[in-house]
């Protein structure tokens, strides 16, 4: 039985879809997703920690505030 091995990169995880709807009646044995990245996770990062900033602030005993 031969075998060959392809890499693909996407960009929108709805034409993987697509894609992979299409060529599994082909005889498919199996695929697999090697990784996967959010493009705005450093913004989300940075708009956690200054909520949580901006939280712990609010939520510090009256005796540390200045």
């Amino acid at each position: 039985m031969a075998s060959k091995q392809y890499g693909i990169k996407f960009h929108d995880l709805n034409r993987y879809n697509q894609i992979l709807s299409k060529i599994d009646p082909k005889g498919i044995q199996s695929t697999y997703i090697e990784s996967y990245d959010y493009s705005k996770a450093d913004q989300l990062k940075n708009e956690l920690k200054l909520k949580a900033l901006l939280s712990a602030r609010t939520k510090q005993p009256i005796c540390c505030k200045e």
